[in-house]
């Protein structure tokens, strides 16, 4: 059987996203040939664009590195930026469920490819916000982003991890606030706290990602003088 190999752009792109979420980008290590296998099994399935691909494709991701997280849905809250992700198990299936279906009902003029990509890239900002497991979920949405650009007959996007900050302001607009009628309905006092806690929340994110790059450029730095 002939073997399936890859371009120096789909490497780079896997690569790249890999080191996003701090994982190797090296050929070899099990994060590196986890992400190539399950790129591999994504573009063998593209014609089956459902949850369960998706489940294999996290599957294979993790099956090495997080066991108890690969192909699992994940049944507790997670925190996105500033914001608390609490849906149960299901609300998460039904949700994954409806922008599947929305992508496989989508049509385009051939020619529209300003267009392709934007509801590409706004698909991939509503899967991110589902964030259906406990880990991966850039990585996992990575793949389903650039296997919807080539089936859409468009290039691979290599979104750099010196460049992720760009990338990371695609969602900023994105976050749900609380609902306005139920904000209104609360007393002052209440009102008060939950804006002081979402700005010590966006304060928290900040700090987090300052603290990521800081230890992410001393772990390049004690590498190099190894």
């Amino acid at each position: 059987m002939k073997k399936q190999k890859l371009t120096k752009e789909e490497l780079l792109f896997l690569g790249e996203s890999n080191k996003i979420e701090r994982e190797s980008d090296a050929i070899g290590s099990e994060a590196m040939d986890d992400a190539i296998k399950a790129w591999k099994f994504a573009k063998k399935s593209k014609n089956k664009f459902c949850i369960e691909t998706l489940l294999k494709i996290h599957k294979i991701l993790l099956g090495r590195i997080a066991p108890h997280y690969a192909g699992v849905i994940r049944t507790s809250a997670v925190m996105i930026g500033n914001e608390i992700r609490s849906q149960s198990k299901e609300e998460i299936i039904k949700e994954l469920t409806e922008l599947f279906r929305d992508y496989n009902n989508i049509n385009f003029i051939s020619s529209d490819k300003e267009s392709m990509e934007e509801y590409i890239k706004q698909w991939h900002i509503k899967y991110e916000h589902v964030h259906p497991f406990g880990d991966s979920n850039g990585r996992s949405g990575r793949i389903l982003m650039n296997l919807q650009r080539l089936d859409k007959g468009l290039p691979i996007l290599v979104i750099y991890d010196k460049e992720k900050h760009e990338y990371y302001k695609w969602f900023q607009n994105q976050k749900v606030k609380m609902n306005p009628a139920i904000f209104k309905k609360l007393d002052k006092k209440t009102q008060v706290y939950v804006l002081k806690m979402e700005r010590r929340l966006a304060e928290i994110e900040k700090e987090k990602k300052e603290l990521d790059d800081k230890i992410y450029w001393l772990e390049r730095a004690e590498k190099v003088t190894l």
